[in-house]
């Protein structure tokens, strides 16, 4: 393997580095703790279905795509997606989020809040890391 300049690394391991900085010089992302997979995902599979953990931090991992990053909003880090649209979105049967959310909320992986909005009350997510 051919080796770049940069510290020895290789033109792949330089690629992704560079791929990784340009993320975080743009912002609008969420750290994932590695705790979360090597750790959190094996302990929540003694207590759950194996598939409802997998849906369930793919659902955790999606919400954090969608919280509201507007500071000066009463929705601040709150994602406000409809069951509905999770579904859609992700490709998980509507009928599985709520049990999914349960189980992020039941492990401290999320917060759930019915909240007045213009429309009505509408259920808000609060993922945590």
């Amino acid at each position: 393997v051919k080796m770049n300049d940069l510290n020895g690394l290789t033109k792949e391991q330089a690629e992704a580095l560079r791929r990784k900085q340009a993320v975080l010089d743009r912002g609008l992302y969420t750290p994932i703790p590695h705790e979360l997979y090597r750790e959190k995902m094996p302990e929540m599979q003694t207590r759950y279905d194996k598939q409802d953990v997998r849906d369930a931090l793919f659902i955790y991992t999606f919400l954090h795509a969608y919280v509201n990053g507007q500071s000066e909003k009463d929705a601040y880090l709150w994602a406000f997606l409809t069951v509905r649209q999770i579904a859609e979105m992700t490709g998980i049967d509507r009928n599985r989020v709520k049990p999914l959310c349960d189980i992020l909320e039941k492990e401290g992986l999320i917060k759930t809040d019915m909240k007045r909005t213009e429309t009505g009350r509408k259920k808000f997510y609060m993922p945590l890391l």
